[in-house]
């Protein structure tokens, strides 16, 4: 459900801002909020969200301020002598900011944010702290030259406009032993693939730079089966590591993170190694279905898996140099409540399955057809009892829609 603006509020929230900025209020005055819903976090606060961007957690909005401010204030000096802020949002993580007791400067690219956040939390307190520059004003030189850089990543993934201005006026993104410039290699397709853009928003949200190695667009080349046309498919992995290869040259990054089903071997790989450049990877796959570990365990620096101590030995046997036991989680940024008043009946069921249709799965769902059952997911016999439980004709799900699920 959309929050209703508070004419109190805003009214009591523009005259604490005429004592301070009295020229941005008067802007204020005039603008109205475009295209923003204002919806209510599981904790009771209010979240902007704007062209599917949520710009605050659905869940704990305050829980995650000091989180994000947390994780990027290690790599400021400390302590910093003055905070740029990229991003307004609600203001959560600018109240957290402020703790810091410096000159805190906040560039909010669209100021309908702004009068949207007055009109439903009381910013009273917060406006003697900080200083709020309009969207084209320029950042003052001193503090292009010494303030901590604080990045909004919601806003920035809405204005990269924004964010490419400010790091040109003298705010490249610092770089420390807590702060990791990443390349994220991503799988042709399958499940793994929307794992790597999660993985690579984290990342980024602890503070890291992250560079993404997309390989999806090469689906459309990736014969099927696979083993039908083995040329074409070397020649379709040697692209992928040509092109890694480009992106290691033109950003230098600390790290290569590949998640399971990347299209790199052994031989690009070590090529990849010989540059300096440490290698992770993240199988987030069941070993005993999918072998293809084997190929590749000795080839990276670490080797993190979702399962236990039987794969660690597994590992060991086939080179593997360091083993973690890294489980999956939910990206809570894309996994919340959809935002609609009414749950669509087409999703809805009392027990749900997303996921391939493998043959365990098959045999565990068979037995489960006495409930109100719904399968989404390829893979599945659509001819078989269960098939008939299987959703839009077993075609794969996207993330937004497994979200709805």
């Amino acid at each position: 459900m959309t929050l209703e603006a508070d004419q109190n509020l805003w009214r009591a929230n523009l005259d604490g801002l005429f004592q301070t900025q009295s020229d941005l209020a008067r802007i204020l005055e005039t603008i109205q909020p475009e295209n923003i819903e204002v919806h209510r976090s599981r904790s009771g606060h209010p979240v902007p969200a704007k062209k599917g961007v949520t710009f605050h957690s659905l869940v704990d909005p305050w829980a995650e301020a000091v989180t994000m401010v947390e994780a990027q204030a290690r790599t400021w000096p400390q302590p910093p002598e003055s905070i740029l802020a990229l991003g307004f949002g609600f203001g959560y993580h600018l109240e957290v900011l402020a703790r810091f007791g410096v000159p805190l400067l906040v560039l909010e690219p669209d100021l309908g944010l702004v009068r949207a956040a007055m009109e439903r939390l009381d910013l009273t307190g917060l406006w003697p702290r900080l200083r709020l520059l309009e969207p084209q004003e320029p950042v003052p030189p001193d503090v292009r030259r010494r303030a901590a850089l604080f990045i909004h990543r919601p806003t920035a993934r809405l204005y990269p406009v924004a964010l490419a201005r400010i790091q040109a006026e003298g705010h490249p993104a610092p770089t420390s032993p807590d702060h990791w410039k990443i390349l994220v290699a991503t799988p042709v397709a399958g499940g793994s693939l929307p794992v790597a853009g999660h993985a690579a928003r984290a990342l980024e949200a602890l503070g890291h730079s992250v560079i993404q190695a997309d390989f999806s667009p090469l689906a459309a080349f990736q014969p099927h089966p696979a083993d039908a046309h083995p040329a074409l498919g070397d020649r379709i992995i040697g692209l992928a590591e040509e092109y890694l290869d480009h992106l290691v040259h033109q950003h230098q990054p600390d790290l290569l993170l590949a998640l399971a089903q990347a299209p790199l071997t052994p031989k690009g790989l070590a090529r990849i190694r010989s540059r300096g450049l440490r290698t992770a990877f993240w199988f987030v796959e069941d070993y005993r279905r999918f072998p293809y570990y084997k190929e590749v365990a000795g080839a990276y620096d670490c080797f993190f898996h979702i399962q236990g101590e039987d794969l660690d030995r597994e590992l060991a046997r086939w080179g593997a140099r360091r083993t973690f036991h890294l489980p999956m989680a939910a990206d809570e940024v894309r996994f919340q409540p959809p935002m609609v008043d009414e749950p669509d009946p087409d999703y809805r069921s009392f027990l749900s399955f997303m996921g391939e249709g493998y043959s365990n799965r098959r045999d565990l769902l068979a037995g489960l057809l006495d409930f109100d059952l719904k399968v989404w997911g390829s893979g599945w016999d659509l001819d078989s009892p269960l098939g008939a439980r299987v959703k839009w004709g077993g075609r794969r799900v996207s993330t937004e829609e497994t979200v709805r699920i």
